[in-house]
């Protein structure tokens, strides 16, 4: 006769108790992972920069690369460079003279502080004043661009700024919508006052310099690790002019259109953007953006043949063109100049998420700084524990034997008592626990 093989029930009953214990031990190694990970996620030094009456900016650094997120106004913004060390967040569409509260999620964690808070200035007393730029280039030490790189500058009597760096290296702060810092007026920096300017790598390093409200348009390349302006490359070195871009290189009557930004192909993130470049001297200047909605205008350039142009509107996210013509003073026929780009801003509602009770971290006391820091420097955040959930536990099914009432013999022989069915059950249960646990933890 031929016997049954079968596994015994103790073993079944082994596995599964050993599938519970192990499948309680990675979750919790899982959490604790977690918490250490949401530590070095802590915002450092929250910025509210580009005040102005209907908008602001939100930026903050982290130890690490972190995926972060603001919630603002019912609104969650994400960035979209997440994860980084930087995090930068423009917001449009406030109401003046209106106080607003915040909070980050970053690194899975809710961040949220009663200093979290600011103010849109009052409706300003009169028109945009005349357009006014400061733009440069920051470049890494390979002289490859910063991009992501954070952009504070601070001029005395105005409000802080701020921009954030494309991917080809390019910053520019508008000068004509900053604000005073009574956030009452709009604000004109008077020539010749000296400004600070910090850059924050993408990588979390920070690098100082000090220009003036003269040198903004534009600003000498900077170097990051480097705090000067002026000593970027030796005197003798033929490329060393590359640094300081010159607006006055060819006479202004005879400027070839250019469109200085954007660069073609370039991404940039704000909504909008102040667009410039050169064109023969006195000259008018007719531009069309390309958009789902096709924005017109036009612009005359300086005796330095110099242009610039602000749309009346914010740009949707997407694709866009631009296109600049303007007549040849020479030749009388009118010359076009394109250029593509892409608009990238961090609000995305369709991207948003919202973080479950036992995720929310209070932090000790982060303190938002409401001016640039000298130098800031990123310091570790303490490491925060998060509140581990009891594991709940998970009902052994019983096992009820079944009576058999014996029959008399056969040509087959007897028949082995019992049945593998509920232990096979267990075992394979079992299985399926052990490697739900694993699955969870990896």
């Amino acid at each position: 006769m031929k016997q049954e093989k079968k596994i015994p029930s103790i073993l079944a009953l082994l596995l599964l108790l050993g599938g519970t214990f192990a499948g309680v031990n990675l979750s919790r190694s899982s959490r604790l992972f977690k918490s250490k990970a949401g530590s070095s996620c802590k915002p450092i030094n929250p910025q509210v920069t580009n005040i102005t009456h209907n908008s602001l900016d939100i930026s903050f650094i982290t130890t690490a690369d972190c995926a972060s997120s603001l919630l603002i106004d019912d609104r969650t913004i994400k960035n979209p460079h997440s994860p980084s060390f930087v995090h930068y967040f423009p917001v449009h569409d406030l109401e003046a003279g209106k106080d607003y509260s915040f909070s980050f999620i970053v690194g899975g964690a809710t961040w949220q502080q009663s200093e979290y808070q600011t103010q849109t200035a009052s409706n300003p007393l009169g028109s945009v004043p005349v357009s006014s730029l400061a733009w440069g280039k920051v470049l890494n030490t390979d002289q490859s661009p910063a991009e992501g790189a954070l952009i504070y500058l601070n001029i005395p009597g105005a409000s802080p700024l701020s921009s954030l760096v494309t991917s080809n290296g390019n910053w520019n702060i508008s000068l004509a919508t900053s604000f005073n810092l009574a956030k009452d007026n709009w604000f004109t920096p008077p020539p010749g006052i000296e400004e600070d300017i910090i850059v924050i790598s993408s990588d979390g390093q920070a690098t100082q310099v000090t220009a003036n409200t003269s040198s903004n348009d534009p600003v000498p390349d900077i170097i990051i690790g480097q705090n000067s302006l002026d000593g970027q490359l030796p005197p003798s070195s033929p490329s060393s002019t590359q640094n300081f871009p010159s607006v006055t290189a060819a006479p202004s009557s005879l400027k070839k259109l250019k469109i200085r930004n954007p660069q073609d192909s370039e991404s940039i993130f704000i909504q909008r953007p102040e667009f410039f470049g050169d064109a023969p001297a006195n000259s008018q200047v007719v531009i069309t953006v390309n958009s789902p909605q096709v924005i017109d205008g036009q612009t005359t350039t300086d005796a330095q043949g110099n242009w610039r142009w602000l749309p009346p509107q914010d740009l949707s996210l997407g694709d866009h063109t631009i296109s600049v013509k303007t007549k040849d003073p020479q030749t009388g026929l009118w010359e076009t100049i394109t250029h593509n780009f892409t608009v990238y801003a961090n609000e995305d509602d369709s991207l948003s998420f919202s973080s479950s009770p036992s995720a929310t971290i209070i932090p000790p006391t982060p303190t938002p700084i409401s001016s640039i820091p000298p130098t800031p420097t990123a310091t570790s955040a303490s490491t925060l524990s998060t509140p581990t959930p009891s594991p709940t536990s998970t009902s052994t099914p019983t096992i009820q034997p079944t009576v058999r009432t014996a029959k008399p013999a056969t040509e087959a022989g007897v028949p082995a008592p019992g049945f593998s069915l509920p232990t096979f059950l267990i075992f394979l249960f079992a299985g399926i626990l052990i490697f739900s646990s694993y699955f969870f933890f990896s």
